[in-house]
This record gives C-alpha cells, sequence and structure tokens, in this order.
C-alpha cells in the first residue's frame, strides 16, 4: 500500500507562517522546512497512518488525529479511505487539514 501525506490547501498561509519561523535566514528556513516535513512524512508512513501518539480528534467529522510536528507543533490529519490504483495496488491519502504551532487548545491554529 502506498501512503500518501499532502497538505490541504486552506493551510497553505500557515505552512508559510511555519516555515517562516524555522530559522533566521532563508537558507536555514528552507533546510529546517525541508528535514521537519520529510520526518513528519516519514513516521506517518512508517505507521501507515497517524503515528504512535497521535490523538483522535472525535469532534470532527470525519474523525480526525493531532500528531506531533517535529521542531514543534501539531498537525491535524485526516485519514481519506484507502482506494484502489491499477490492478493490484492501493494508495492511502493522509491529508494535513490543520496546524497548532504554538500552545493553546487544539484546532486553533496560531
Amino acid at each position: 500500500m502506498r501512503i500518501v501525506v499532502v497538505p490541504h490547501e486552506r493551510i497553505r498561509p500557515m505552512l508559510e507562517a511555519w516555515h517562516r519561523s524555522l530559522g533566521a535566514t532563508e537558507a536555514e528556513r528552507d533546510q529546517r522546512r525541508r528535514e521537519f516535513w520529510r520526518e513528519f512524512v516519514e513516521t506517518i508512513v512508517r505507521a501507515k497512518g497517524p503515528p504512535p501518539g497521535s490523538i483522535l480528534d472525535t469532534s470532527t467529522t470525519p474523525a480526525t488525529y493531532w500528531c506531533n510536528l517535529p521542531g514543534g507543533g501539531m498537525a491535524q490529519v485526516l485519514v481519506q479511505p484507502d482506494r484502489r490504483v491499477g490492478l493490484i495496488s492501493s494508495e492511502r491519502r493522509i491529508v494535513v487539514v490543520d496546524l497548532n504551532l504554538s500552545p493553546g487548545p487544539l484546532g486553533q491554529a496560531h
């Protein structure tokens, strides 16, 4: 099964704010963003979904999970139903639908 992790379009401004918080220079921010995002995706791929320690959020429909982001903060992910790709392959899409980059109640990105 192939695991695909993608950010939802609505969180693009939050991802940009996260990127700006990752270092003093553009080069440092770019490098840390690539490292942190790769680590985040690899953790999800290894788990084939929300990684261990994720928090199930049943206040959303469908239910979502809050996962730790490398470097601090949390990401809310939605696991879409598995779908057939080709004759014998399947794909599971994990969509990042929200970010919480600072302390405070979950679901309120800062």
